[in-house]
């Protein structure tokens, strides 16, 4: 009777540490390696009457099932990390494919801008209908900034003291007029689709 008292006060006080683990242990992966472990040994402490009756040893019962656990994570750990570096190296492949598209969008239009309208691209940028995927095939829009061709050396620019109204109003329209004609330049050559691009004058241009 003693014997049954001590096994129904274990499975109690079990029950009681089980519920404790599951409501600490957080929504992950691992929990239900602990849940199926815990589970585990709950059922060997379950039938320990009948372990005692056929003479099995519970104790190495309960260390094989935690060897069992360690493995379980030790293998469920290593995924994990092999597919932290399988993103890592997708997101160092994919910035330099963009790294490179950049470059080649630029070299494509480079000269006919300086010839035709006296402007070259500052800057590009990407933008993403996601930030954690930044590959092509996410690729939303694209940003293009452009500055007027600095004056060559020996070239002498004519300063004008005091404000011209009437010819600030003309560089603005010429300025509004270059950004559109640039604008339609570039979707021809990248061949790209009306909402994919937008030309902006880098800021003091």
């Amino acid at each position: 009777m003693a014997y049954l008292m001590d096994w129904v006060i274990q499975l109690v006080t079990l029950i009681f540490i089980i519920m404790i683990i599951e409501m600490l242990i957080p929504q992950t992966s691992l929990k239900k390696y602990v849940h199926t472990v815990l589970s585990f040994v709950f059922l060997l402490l379950f039938l320990q009457p009948i372990f005692q009756l056929f003479q099995v040893d519970i104790e190495d019962a309960i260390s094989q099932s935690f060897r069992l656990f360690e493995e379980q994570t030790s293998q469920s750990e290593l995924e994990n990390e092999i597919e932290l570096k399988k993103k890592d190296i997708q997101a160092t492949q994919s910035a330099y494919v963009i790294e490179e598209l950049a470059i080649q969008l630029e070299n494509q239009v480079e000269g006919e801008l300086r010839k035709t309208y006296g402007v070259e691209i500052s800057e590009i940028k990407f933008d993403y209908e996601t930030e954690l995927d930044q590959s092509l095939s996410n690729l939303q829009k694209i940003k293009i900034y452009i500055a007027t061709v600095e004056l060559g050396t020996g070239l002498i620019e004519e300063v004008i003291i005091g404000r011209d109204v009437a010819k600030d109003e003309n560089e603005n329209q010429n300025h509004e007029t270059t950004l559109s004609e640039v604008q339609m330049y570039l979707y021809q050559v990248w061949d790209l689709e009306t909402d994919m691009l937008t030309v902006f004058w880098e800021e003091g241009s």
